[in-house]
């Protein structure tokens, strides 16, 4: 063992923590989970859950429903989420 140093793992999940990626994490998904169930990309969610595309109201509906949440919930992590990503 090498005392002294300290070796941190960083992984993109656990950076992010936009309202989006909370509302996936508070039901259990893994990323990879919920992007099969969306049927969409796994890099696509990452883009939406990083405001970097903006979620089709289509998937936003579908969030809802695996989300096991109101549309109002998602719309409203959709727009935090634009929001945290402009800080």
């Amino acid at each position: 063992m090498m005392k002294g140093r300290y070796f941190i793992v960083i992984n993109s999940e656990i950076e992010n923590k936009t309202p989006l990626f909370l509302l996936r994490k508070k039901i259990g998904l893994s990323r990879n989970e919920a992007a099969v169930l969306l049927k969409v990309g796994l890099t696509t969610l990452a883009r939406y859950e990083n405001a970097d595309n903006d979620v089709p109201c289509g998937v936003a509906e579908d969030m809802a429903i695996i989300y096991g949440v109101p549309f109002e919930i998602v719309r409203n992590a959709i727009k935090e989420t634009k929001k945290f990503a402009h800080l």
